[in-house]
């Protein structure tokens, strides 16, 4: 066969089974690589292939194979041989043979198999994924009751925590079973120092802060959840006297993780009752806040990932970016708030309450966003399960609900009205 027997490749349609580029030819003779990722196997196949026309699938041979089912050509279908992780959602063309091993963004070597239920610990917080339809016990803290409620009340003055009877109104409880204050369920009494300046939690010997009245013992504290700094005389009650949050970490049940800050933005992530949410601040504002399932799904990765990355300088940007998806969808709580209304029967007032809790806001936090003492957002939790109790909705509002709006009954609120 003589050279001018061969037929020429120019103006021919090209395209590379490693990395899915398309070209066309523009020399006469069979290219030797592909232009994009220069790989020598661009025109073999890869694997079985789905024809995006008539939907039977084979595998091909050759570059220049047709669908039997239709006869479209394999290199029509470069765009359907992309791959999809099942478990984070990422989609990608991979340069490799045969099916990739992992998927490139969340690294798991299951991307093709069934999406796995994410579960999280009610001890320790530690969230993780399992293909059990219900795990025996948590992995990290090996706990077997992980799924319960580690508490229902705290002690705003000593910390204590304790479950409460199903039948028990919490309403009537009078003292707390560890300190006998009565004023179990008020956060400590705190004043400005007349002297200095700084708050302070007030003490026995007036309105004067420790450091003012020359005692040794006391310490400055800083909140990390609502960034509230102030003075205490007594350090082993290290309950914030702003939101209520207990600044120690040594307490399993609640715990809190700093991840960014930048300026007067921070995003932390707090672990409490049973519940992970990560808070987007602005100064002492609670902007917005998100369930940490929600977080790792959308960013397609693991727990230990992420906590890892806090504080890390040289994953600034990440946070950022983070920050400024949270921020752009700080008021998607609205959304919600005229079915509530509609739905439960609640004034405007209570149903904004009922929507931030929804995304997986503490009382605390509400308290200070909506300016309301603690024990006002309480009263009105009180009033919104009462609603809850009389409408039938069967959303148990204690614990983690994913897609909680989803339990609603159209029907019925369209009934209602």
């Amino acid at each position: 066969m003589t050279a001018g027997c061969v037929e020429s490749w120019k103006g021919r349609k090209l395209y590379c089974f490693r990395c899915g580029h398309r070209w066309v030819s523009r020399a006469d003779g069979k290219p030797d690589s592909c232009p994009k990722c220069r790989s020598r196997r661009y025109d073999v196949p890869t694997g079985e292939y789905g024809c995006p026309s008539c939907g039977r699938r084979w595998t091909p041979r050759h570059y220049d194979d047709a669908c039997p089912g239709c006869g479209r050509p394999v290199s029509d279908m470069g765009t359907e041989r992309g791959f999809e992780c099942n478990q984070c959602g990422h989609r990608w063309i991979s340069r490799g043979q045969g099916t990739p091993l992992k998927c490139p963004r969340c690294k798991t070597r299951s991307w093709n198999e069934p999406k796995m239920a994410q579960f999280i610990c009610h001890k320790c917080g530690y969230v993780w994924k399992s293909r059990m339809d219900y795990p025996n016990r948590c992995p990290e803290c090996r706990s077997e009751t992980w799924d319960k409620d580690t508490f229902k009340l705290k002690c705003f003055r000593c910390g204590h925590k304790w479950v409460l009877n199903e039948d028990t109104d919490p309403d009537l409880v009078k003292t707390c079973p560890s300190c006998r204050s009565r004023k179990w369920n008020e956060l400590p009494e705190a004043v400005v120092c007349r002297r200095c300046g700084r708050l302070s939690v007030l003490g026995r010997k007036g309105a004067l802060c420790p450091a003012c009245r020359g005692d040794d013992r006391y310490m400055e504290c800083r909140c990390g959840f609502c960034g509230a700094e102030w003075i205490s005389a007594d350090p082993s009650k290290g309950i914030c006297p702003v939101c209520g949050m207990l600044s120690s970490s040594e307490d399993g049940s609640e715990k809190l993780t700093i991840l960014w800050e930048k300026g007067g933005l921070r995003l932390n992530y707090v672990f409490k009752d049973g519940i992970g949410c990560v808070y987007l601040w602005d100064g002492s504002y609670p902007v917005t806040c998100r369930y940490l399932n929600e977080v790792l799904d959308g960013l397609g990765m693991k727990f230990e990932t992420l906590i890892k990355r806090a504080g890390s300088e040289a994953h600034g940007r990440f946070w950022e970016s983070l920050a400024e998806d949270m921020m752009s969808r700080r008021d998607a709580y609205m959304e919600n708030v005229p079915y509530f209304m509609k739905r439960i029967g609640v004034g405007r007032e209570q149903a904004e309450i009922l929507a931030l809790h929804f995304t997986g806001m503490s009382p605390e936090a509400i308290s200070l966003r909506s300016k309301m003492s603690l024990k006002e957002v309480r009263t009105e939790f009180t009033r919104i399960q009462e609603a809850f109790s009389q409408s039938g909705i069967v959303v148990n509002d204690s614990v983690y609900t994913e897609d909680p709006i989803s339990c609603y009954d159209p029907e019925g609120a369209d009934d209602s009205t």
